[in-house]
């Protein structure tokens, strides 16, 4: 099996190119103004704050997990690579999300629905 120091470096990884992804989704205005930025990422910034509260915690509480444990079983593995395989999915949630919601126009009430609902579901499942 794998130790643990590999593990926890392997999930360090991921965690760095999930945030950095996240990051990398705000899109720039071409003007310098604040309400520009904000009109095109209000929604994405939310999700974003959101996901990174959840990234950062669970990789504590993963880290905190691993430190504790005497070695790596299939289950603490197994659990770990699910875990990953939703973290990754956090990135296409939440620019899906940001892209398709307007709070400006009519807060939004006539965006696609969807999106926002499996970004939350994916939220809600972690918890």
């Amino acid at each position: 099996m794998v130790s643990k120091s590999r593990l926890g470096g392997f999930v360090d990884g991921i965690v760095a190119v999930v945030m950095t992804i996240m990051l990398l989704e705000f899109r720039i205005p071409e003007s310098g103004l604040l309400m520009d930025f904000l009109r095109n990422n209000l929604v994405y910034m939310i999700a974003y704050i959101l996901s990174f509260i959840y990234v950062t915690t669970s990789w504590f509480n993963q880290q905190y997990m691993l430190t504790n444990a005497e070695r790596v079983t299939r289950r603490i593995y197994v659990s770990t690579m699910l875990w990953i395989l939703s973290l990754s999915l956090l990135p296409v949630l939440a620019a899906w999300t940001g892209r398709t919601i307007d709070l400006f126009d009519h807060l939004g009430s006539t965006a696609p629905k969807t999106p926002a609902l499996l970004f939350m579901a994916m939220i809600g499942l972690w918890g």
